[in-house]
């Protein structure tokens, strides 16, 4: 790979860090009927009923309330999932750099780098050039939230859940600021720029990052482990840009595993 670079790392997400939100929430009281042996039956708690229209008293779920509750529940999250990176993750790098890390010497010729990881590990131990953290950093604002879906389209727009989006959140903080305005400036067919991605899944998770980056680069090269996990980033891959757009990537010779 010749030319201009960029790198693109990503922290990996475990399905173990899923969280089943709603089944543990305040927003419903157990109850037991007679007959009923399945277990408990969930009722929506008074505080998040609402009587509509007013005056009828027809009670219906306050669906604001409770994705408002959700919403700020979220950014608690957020703020525990910072301290605890800042202390379990990001107070242990100084001490990890001083002992002799291997460093990959490839990775000094990178001129630019993103990355969707909140913690500074990158350029702590590698990278003194400037580095685009997509997603924030555990010592400003991190960005936790869902990818865009059908909901999000001009026929179907429903902006009822749009807080718990990731575009929406980065807008909010202006985390991708500084990478929009790098993205937007580039002229790809008057320079050769190439993409080397490690360490990202090439899932649909950030998929409207992932598809204009790609498409802005002459050259690509995705790193892999083992067959296994270069199969699934093909396949990921595929479902993000589509076969037409895969086999034109393969047959410009613009990608590489």
């Amino acid at each position: 790979m010749s030319g201009f670079k960029v790198f693109i790392i990503a922290i990996c997400s475990s399905p173990s860090l899923v969280i089943t939100i709603i089944s543990t929430s305040d927003f419903f009281s157990k109850y037991f009927e007679s007959g009923i042996i399945n277990g408990p039956t969930r009722k929506v708690i008074d505080e998040y009923i609402l009587e509509y229209p007013a005056g009828s008293s027809v009670k219906i779920v306050n669906k604001e309330k409770i994705i408002q509750k959700l919403y700020e529940e979220l950014n608690r999250f957020a703020k525990l999932l910072k301290t605890y990176l800042l202390m379990f993750v990001e107070a242990s790098l100084l001490d990890i750099k001083e002992n002799s890390l291997n460093r990959c010497p490839a990775l000094s010729y990178i001129d630019k780098a993103i990355t969707f990881n909140y913690t500074n590990s990158y350029e702590t131990f590698y990278f003194s050039n400037p580095i685009f953290h997509i997603h924030g950093t555990v010592d400003k604002t991190i960005i936790l939230g869902i990818n865009p879906d059908n909901s999000d389209s001009l026929e179907k727009i429903d902006t009822s859940f749009v807080k718990f989006k990731k575009y929406f959140q980065r807008a909010q903080h202006d985390t991708d600021r500084d990478y929009i305005d790098w993205i937007q400036a580039l002229n790809a067919p008057s320079e050769t720029i190439s993409l080397l991605v490690m360490g990202h899944s090439l899932d649909t998770t950030d998929k409207d990052i992932i598809v204009e980056l790609f498409r802005k680069m002459n050259e690509i090269c995705i790193l892999y482990h083992n067959d296994e996990a270069k199969s699934t980033y093909i396949s990921n891959l595929i479902k993000m840009v589509g076969k037409e757009e895969f086999e034109r990537f393969r047959k410009k010779q613009k990608l590489t595993f």
